[in-house]
């Protein structure tokens, strides 16, 4: 079923004022193996209202048009964004496909939505109904994560020789394939849509060769990365310049006093070998002893943690 989230493309302030500049955005299914419903295929997102329908996420409000064999489209216009959405095998939910983790973000009840970033006119390739990718492709979802670096006002984009493949007019252009930060937690992405292969590839902070990572001996190919793509493949997230995810960053650290007044207790007898300690979530319930003391001898019991 449908996921209620909307999310707004950073990066689109230049100069102090955003860009609502409208863009052609054409979405395509391939209807493949499916027995087509007599009401039509449809597609839900949370883009329909931007695009003039009465409401986002309604299964019954936008139909896609039969262009060629079993392919299916519907041309809207929308300003630039993230979106998410997910394709209906006729008008109403229950009726909705249920696209693989490679394709989509946010499970709902087991199943995830489709996603887009719009910066410019964009036609999306016609993946087949329920699956990651067209006839004859494999799904590639690449995710870098920008949180140890400060990203660029240019964009992190990737270059590598999967370009042309993917759409792209060339490859190891460092400017033309660019990656979003789709759910504001600094991991950029995108989906790409390849014939089966090798690939190698580089992720650049910005828009130019003089802001491309430097890719650890331990996983670097020529100085590249590399994959094997056999099917459908969710890359990462890797962290930028290094091999494998990025590590946790530290929690900060506070200062906690705790007091306790027993000075009205006739029931304590330090002299009697008796204590007062302090248990909670952050020693483990009593795991390891905390000593309050009274340095003062004011019936005050306290500890700094």
């Amino acid at each position: 079923m449908k996921k209620l989230y909307t999310f707004l493309l950073a990066g689109l302030l230049f100069g102090g004022s955003a860009i609502a500049q409208p863009y052609n955005v054409t979405f395509q299914v391939d209807m493949t193996g499916q027995t087509v419903d007599p009401n039509g295929p449809h597609i839900a997102g949370n883009f329909q209202a931007a695009a003039g329908f009465p409401g986002d996420w309604d299964p019954a409000a936008t139909s896609l048009t039969l262009v060629s064999g079993t392919i299916y489209e519907v041309s809207v216009s929308l300003p630039a964004g993230n979106y998410e959405f997910k394709y209906i095998n006729g008008n109403a939910w229950g009726s909705d496909e249920a696209p693989p983790a490679v394709a989509g973000i946010q499970p709902s009840n087991g199943n995830y939505n489709r996603f887009v970033s719009v910066v410019s006119d964009t036609t999306l390739p016609a993946v087949v109904y329920g699956a990651g990718a067209p006839v004859g492709m494999v799904a590639w979802r690449q995710m870098v994560d920008m949180n140890m670096q400060t990203p660029s006002a240019n964009g992190i984009h990737v270059a590598g020789n999967f370009q042309a493949a993917a759409g792209a007019p060339g490859d190891w252009d460092p400017a033309t394939t660019e990656l979003f930060d789709v759910l504001g937690d600094g991991v950029y992405q995108g989906i790409f849509y390849v014939p089966a292969g090798t690939y190698q590839y580089k992720y650049i902070n910005g828009d130019a060769w003089s802001d491309n990572e430097s890719v650890p001996s331990a996983c670097e190919v020529g100085g590249n990365r590399e994959i094997v793509l056999a099917g459908d493949t969710v890359g990462g997230p890797l962290c930028f310049g290094m091999c494998t995810a990025c590590p946790a960053a530290p929690l900060p650290q506070y200062s906690m006093t705790i007091q306790v007044d027993l000075s009205a207790s006739c029931l304590l007898d330090i002299a009697g070998g008796d204590s007062v300690d302090v248990a909670g979530t952050f020693n483990g319930w009593g795991g390891t002893r905390i000593w309050a003391l009274d340095p003062d001898g004011d019936g005050i019991y306290e500890t700094t943690v």
